[in-house]
């Protein structure tokens, strides 16, 4: 047992879920206070590192660096989860995600830092099975690309 308080999945995650659902199949505009939710957390956060108090008094020289947003585009999601979990894993399961339901090509949408994206493959698009779930279950298959 552990102390710590494991975080599985964070509320601007489940938010901006939320906020994508209902700019691709729902209604978009049920997606701004969904995002601006998200935003305003950015703010205060912005804020208590400048050492001021919630925008537009910053002492950092920024009136307002997280607007909020008026209308919600897949392309403000895109973005808004990009910035939300720079550091997180969450990045690359969004691009798999948005390339298998045809929104991105993410071999020529990503820059991965080469001069042509040749080290990414379909294959990428399912993570392996680990060994020991295979040695537990005969009926489980590795998935290709990984045997």
């Amino acid at each position: 047992l552990s102390t710590n308080n494991l975080r599985i999945i964070r509320y601007a995650d489940v938010l901006l879920m939320l906020a994508e659902a209902e700019v691709l199949g729902g209604t978009p505009a049920n997606a701004v206070p969904l995002v601006n939710e998200v935003r305003a957390r950015a703010r205060q956060t912005h804020a208590i590192l400048c050492g001021g108090s919630p925008p537009p008094t910053l002492d950092c020289g920024v009136a307002d660096p997280v607007p909020d947003l008026a209308t919600v585009t897949f392309a403000d999601i895109e973005h808004e989860r990009r910035v939300e979990f720079a550091t997180e894993v969450h990045r690359y399961d969004d691009l798999v995600r948005w390339h298998r339901a045809g929104l991105i090509d993410i071999p020529t949408f990503v820059e991965w830092g080469y001069p042509d994206n040749t080290n990414w493959s379909e294959t990428h698009l399912l993570k392996p099975v680990p060994q020991n779930e295979l040695d537990l279950n005969p009926n489980l298959q590795q998935n290709p690309g990984y045997n």
